[in-house]
């Protein structure tokens, strides 16, 4: 091809396919100027331009535009990947035809004194033109056109810094990463997809798009200054088919919720979208928060799963729970509810002008008046051994401290255990005084081997006047050592009810704001380790069945004291049928399934009677 000069002062793309043109004899344009036409031998021959390159480039790139917000971020790669290899295609026909060559040094081997010929970029992001003078001396004309070859569309991850670093082309934004950047409303927690599109040579001047790869209807867009002071802040704009963002809060409406095709004139009338046109699930966002603080990133409108892995939680939350957070313009207000204790729900703020998030609040509701209260736990290896105490505090919002010590009567008991007794302990709750309970462990590890001093310690270092509730749960050992129920009026701690009422009178002339509410025994399936003699068809060696201490038990405390009492007996739902699944040897509860069982049924009588 015969050049006939150098055009080294334009720069506009239509000089330069006029360039082209001129530079190919015996060649003619098609009329859309995307290849060119040769007869030879009356064949006729079509070679793509570089203007048809470009066009193919450009047809794949609005392609994969088009269908972006419905894509997934990784289908999107793929795609565009597919893309720049159909590109890439047509830029080795182009290269074969003559047009444009791999690297000057190609070109400058087939191209004769005066040519023009074209070189795409080290970086594929540009078409050079150079013009041969001389054998082996290609100059640059500085003309440059863009190139939709090779790795256009997906540069890669962009690194922690400024977005302005991007490069020409989609980079990937990593929520590992931390950019100073970013739109004050987009939540670090996500990844998204950066365009960089540069409109000047000296690539100083770009149009920026961001969006999420999860949510791609959601579309930032800002101008950026390179050189200068000149960037722009960021703007949200709706994407293809979204829901405008001056109606609708973001992600109020996602394409996964409602399909474009399903808003017809008989679900939506007026323009309105009601309640009872959206699913249940609506306000469900689809997060699963892990691993996060919650102080320092806001969740975003709408409800989310909570994963215990996260930090700045309630602390009585210790499993997964649901975080709903609302936001209306300066405010935020984040509500959070225990997934396995559901009692356990609690809420903070945030608005402008405020650091950071107030303290966790206990909502109100059915346990609210629990809440910051202390209750203390008296009872045999039930209590002491299991961790029914613990469960109750977590349906109710308190604190529970358990004094339980295994094989304690509420009446007299053998010289062994007689300082363990649940009379006893309300003596020395009364007189504090607690010698004759110390030398009782003493005395039980010395001889048996059996330590009890971490509850002995909690009931010694315990202050009472910061008790409000004591629940005391005796009866089964009373029955398995043949104490006689007296009755109301009796004063001996020989009998169950005269242990009961010199238990009440000692602990409330002392401590008279302290609530007390007794638990009577529940079902056993045996007397002795493996007799099979259960509680309902056997009484113990004085005659008296289980179920009549219960019985003694409450009718002392409700009649002589006014106290409330719980009738595990009759209400546990522990049986001969089921004694196998609560109890771990017919007589203790089997973890987790007897204590909770357990805990439920205490924690609903407290919330029933105080």
């Amino acid at each position: 091809m015969a050049g006939t000069g150098n055009p080294i002062g334009s720069t506009a793309f239509a000089d330069f396919e006029y360039n082209v043109g001129v530079a190919v004899d015996n060649w003619t344009n098609s009329t859309d100027n995307t290849v060119l036409l040769r007869t030879i031998s009356g064949v006729q021959r079509e070679v793509p331009t570089l203007n048809g390159i470009v066009q193919q480039g450009q047809n794949a790139i609005q392609a994969i535009q088009d269908d972006f917000d419905a894509a997934q971020a990784g289908q999107f790669v793929a795609d565009s990947e597919a893309a720049a290899d159909r590109a890439e295609t047509a830029a080795d026909v182009a290269m074969t035809a003559g047009l444009v060559y791999p690297d000057v040094a190609s070109g400058e081997a087939a191209r004769v004194d005066g040519d023009y010929f074209w070189v795409v970029s080290a970086n594929d992001s540009e078409v050079l033109e150079l013009w041969l003078m001389g054998a082996t001396n290609a100059t640059d004309t500085g003309k440059r056109t863009v190139s939709y070859t090779g790795s256009y569309l997906f540069k890669g991850t962009l690194a922690s810094g400024s977005l302005r670093d991007a490069e020409y082309g989609f980079m990937l934004v990593s929520s590992a990463n931390t950019y100073s950047d970013l739109p004050t409303d987009w939540l670090s927690i996500r990844d998204g997809y950066l365009s960089t599109d540069f409109y000047d040579t000296e690539k100083r001047f770009a149009i920026q798009v961001l969006r999420y790869a999860d949510n791609p209807n959601q579309i930032w867009v800002r101008k950026s200054d390179n050189f200068s002071s000149g960037t722009t802040g960021w703007v949200k704009i709706s994407g293809t088919d979204s829901v405008a963002t001056d109606q609708l809060k973001f992600r109020s409406v996602t394409r996964d919720k409602i399909a474009i095709k399903a808003i017809v004139e008989a679900l939506i009338e007026d323009n309105e979208i009601s309640r009872a046109k959206l699913k249940s699930e609506f306000l469900y966002s689809g997060s699963v928060l892990d691993g996060i603080d919650l102080n320092s990133a806001k969740l975003g409108d709408g409800t989310h799963i909570v994963l215990n892995t996260c930090t700045n939680i309630p602390s009585s939350i210790s499993g997964s729970s649901i975080a709903e957070e609302s936001n209306a313009g300066a405010w935020t207000i984040q509500r959070i509810t225990s997934l396995d204790v559901p009692e356990l729900s609690y809420w903070r703020i945030a608005a402008y002008g405020i650091p950071s998030f107030t303290e966790w609040t206990r909502s109100s509701g059915g346990a609210s008046s629990f809440v910051d209260k202390t209750a203390f736990f008296l009872g045999d290896s039930i209590t002491q051994n299991g961790d029914y105490p613990a469960r109750v505090a977590a349906r109710l919002g308190c604190t529970a401290v358990n004094g339980g010590i295994g094989g304690s009567r509420l009446a007299e008991h053998n010289p062994t255990y007689a300082p363990f007794s649940g009379y006893k302990i309300a003596q020395y709750i009364n007189s504090g005084v607690y010698t004759e309970l110390q030398q009782g462990a003493d005395d039980l590890l010395a001889n048996e081997g059996l330590n009890i001093q971490p509850q002995v310690d909690r009931i010694k270092n315990q202050d009472w006047n910061q008790v409000d509730y004591i629940i005391m749960f005796y009866g089964t050992n009373d029955y398995g050592g043949d104490v006689a129920l007296g009755t109301n009026a009796d004063t001996d701690p020989a009998t169950l009810k005269g242990a009961l009422n010199v238990a009440v009178q000692n602990i409330l002339t002392a401590y008279p704001h302290i609530r007390i509410a007794f638990v009577g025994p529940m079902y056993r399936d045996r007397f002795f380790a493996g007799d099979g003699e259960n509680s309902d068809d056997f009484t113990n060696t004085a005659g008296i069945k289980l179920v009549e201490y219960g019985d003694a038990i409450m009718d002392a405390a409700n009649n002589n004291h006014h106290l409330p009492a719980l009738d595990l007996y009759r209400t546990s739902g522990v049986n001969r049928y089921t004694a196998d699944t609560y109890l771990v040897d017919g007589l203790h509860p089997k973890a987790p399934a007897g204590y909770q069982l357990l805990a439920d049924k205490v924690a609903s009588f407290m919330q029933s009677v105080y």
